[in-house]
């Protein structure tokens, strides 16, 4: 269970949420109570845990949430992802490796950020799950500056 609200600028909020109106934008940033259930399931048959040089990996996960959960109606939301991964030894020490990764989202009105789906871009760090980059995500809601000025002592 956890509480939020979305913070950005109008024009953010017209452009990519399509919440153009006042009154939208305002709903935007009420605080929101979402709680989420979710499950997955891994089928695994490679040759070895750690360096797999033949088998596959098929790894599904559904969440979901909804007023049964006590969430809040607004950010409703139904998503399925799917991660599978194939092996194949063509030498010796050279192992051809594919891997796909997709899913989808049925939704209400709002989806929360953490729960979208990204596909990445120029300035993304791909093949990292939701916060496993680093020990901690940061999210600024302010900027903060200090000005120090140097004077010069005889």
């Amino acid at each position: 269970m956890e509480y939020g609200h979305t913070i950005a600028q109008p024009a953010i909020l017209c452009a990519i949420f399509k919440r153009c109106s006042q009154s939208e934008q305002d709903a935007a940033g009420e605080t929101r109570r979402l709680a989420i259930a979710s499950g997955s399931i891994q089928w695994i048959r490679t040759d070895d845990a750690i360096e797999p040089t033949t088998g596959f990996r098929d790894r599904r996960r559904n969440s979901g949430s909804s007023p049964v959960l006590l969430s809040d109606p607004s950010v409703s939301f139904f998503k399925m992802t799917a991660d599978v991964s194939y092996y194949r030894q063509i030498k010796r020490r050279m192992v051809f490796f594919a891997r796909v990764r997709g899913g989808g989202i049925s939704l209400g009105n709002l989806l929360p950020p953490q729960e979208r789906l990204y596909a990445g871009g120029a300035n993304s760090v791909r093949g990292f799950q939701q916060n496993e980059l680093g020990p901690i995500v940061y999210l600024w809601t302010s900027l903060d500056t200090t000005q120090f000025s140097r004077t010069s002592t005889p």
